[in-house]
């Protein structure tokens, strides 16, 4: 099973940040600790989303134009 990330900024368009290949072993333990899938997505999902961005996947910087 592989695990999509995706991000996106306010109203802007949706970005894959990550993703993860999990064996049947591994989501089996993962879903131990949730209601379900819906329940895995919104919450332990959701943070694994948060720590792509902001890790290499991301790279952020800001310039000034002169």
């Amino acid at each position: 099973m592989k695990i999509i990330f995706k991000a996106r900024f306010r109203s802007g368009p949706t970005h894959i940040v990550g993703e993860y290949e999990m064996s049947e072993e591994e989501w089996e333990e993962e879903l131990e600790d949730s209601t379900g899938v819906e329940d895995w997505l919104q919450n332990r999902g959701a943070d694994w989303a948060y720590d792509a961005v902001h890790s290499d996947n991301l790279v952020c910087w800001a310039e000034i134009k002169e």
